[in-house]
C-alpha cells in the first residue's frame, strides 16, 4: 500500500510538470491514471484532490461539461472527509467554469460560499485567493469599484501576514483595475511594485503573469514592439500561461497581441516574439521595468 501512495504522489508531481510546461494532453492522461489509482488504494482525500486537478486540466482543453462533473464530485468528495481548503478550490474550480460561460450571478455565488467558509475557518489563504478571485470578477463585470475594494482588502490581509505571493497577485489585480480605467501610470506602479515581489519570490507563474500584464499595458500605449518581446518572455517562463489567466485577462492577452502582429507584420512580430523567448526571467524583470 505505501508503494502506491508513494506511486500516486509521483504521478501527480509528474502531472503538475506537464501542466506548467503546456503539455496538456500528458497531464490529462497522467492525473487518469493518477485519479485510478487513488480509487485503487481508496483515498478519499486523495481522490478528490485528483478529481480537481484533472478537473483543472480538462478546463483548459475547453470541455467545460466534464470539468464541472469532476469539480462537482471532487467537491462531494471534501465536503464528506471535511478538506476546506480544497473543497474552497473546487468552489474556484466551478466559479471559473461559470465565468466562461458567462454565468457571472452563478459565479459570484459560489465564490461568496467560499470566503464564507474561509472566514469561518480563519484560513487566511483561502481568504485571500477567494478575494482575488472576487476581484477579477468584478472586473470582468466591470465593476471597477468592487474590484478594486475586493483586491485592496486581500492586499491589506497579505501585506499584515507578510505573504509575498499574495500581494504580489493583489497589486496585479489593482494594476489590471487602473488600466481598465486608462490609468496607465498607476498601472505601471502596481505592476512593477508586483513584479518585484513574485522575483523576489523566484515564483515563475507570478512573474509571467505580471509579464503578461505589461505587455497588455504596452499594447494599450501602443508599443507593438515591446509588446511582443513581453509576451514571448511571459511564454518562456511559463508556455501554458495563456491557460492560467481568467477569461478577461486571456481575451486581453489575445487582443493585444493580435493588434500587435497586424501592426508590426508577421516576420517582425515573430523576431521581436523569439528575443522576448530568449530572456531569462531576471533579464525580462528587468526589460520590463526600464520600459517606460
Amino acid at each position: 500500500m505505501g508503494d502506491k501512495f508513494g506511486a500516486a504522489e509521483c504521478l501527480g508531481a509528474i502531472a503538475g510538470y506537464a501542466r506548467v510546461k503546456g503539455d496538456l494532453e500528458r497531464a490529462r492522461a497522467i492525473e487518469e491514471e493518477h485519479l485510478a489509482l487513488r480509487k485503487e488504494i481508496g483515498d478519499k482525500d486523495g481522490i478528490a484532490i485528483a478529481q480537481a486537478y484533472l478537473g483543472r486540466t480538462v478546463w483548459r482543453q475547453g470541455d467545460y461539461q466534464q470539468a464541472k462533473e469532476l469539480y462537482e464530485e471532487s467537491l462531494a468528495g471534501f465536503r464528506e472527509v471535511g478538506n476546506i481548503y480544497f473543497l474552497g478550490q473546487a468552489l474556484s474550480g466551478l466559479s471559473d467554469i461559470a465565468q466562461e460561460q458567462s454565468n457571472y450571478e452563478q459565479a459570484a455565488r459560489l465564490l461568496r460560499e467560499g470566503l464564507t467558509l474561509a472566514q469561518n475557518v480563519g484560513d487566511m489563504s483561502m481568504i485571500v485567493n477567494t478575494l482575488d478571485d472576487l476581484g477579477q470578477l468584478a472586473r470582468t463585470q466591470g465593476d471597477y469599484k468592487l474590484a478594486a475594494k475586493r483586491f485592496t482588502e486581500e492586499l491589506i490581509m497579505c501585506r499584515e501576514a507578510g505573504y509575498i505571493f499574495g500581494t504580489s497577485s493583489a497589486l496585479q489585480g489593482l494594476g489590471r483595475v487602473t488600466q481598465s480605467q486608462e490609468d496607465y501610470i498607476a498601472a505601471r506602479s502596481f505592476y512593477s511594485e508586483a513584479i518585484v515581489l513574485s522575483q523576489e519570490i523566484s515564483n515563475s507563474l507570478t512573474v509571467a503573469l505580471n509579464l503578461s500584464a505589461f505587455a497588455t499595458l504596452a499594447a494599450a500605449q501602443n508599443k507593438p514592439e515591446l509588446t511582443a518581446r513581453l509576451v514571448g518572455a511571459a511564454e518562456a517562463q511559463i508556455p501554458s500561461i495563456r491557460f492560467e489567466m481568467s477569461k478577461t485577462e486571456r481575451a486581453e492577452r489575445d487582443q493585444a497581441v493580435a493588434a500587435t502582429r497586424a501592426a508590426l507584420g508577421d516576420e517582425t512580430f515573430i523576431a521581436a516574439w523569439e528575443e522576448g523567448k530568449k530572456m531569462t526571467l531576471d533579464e525580462a524583470v528587468s526589460y520590463a521595468l526600464k520600459e517606460e
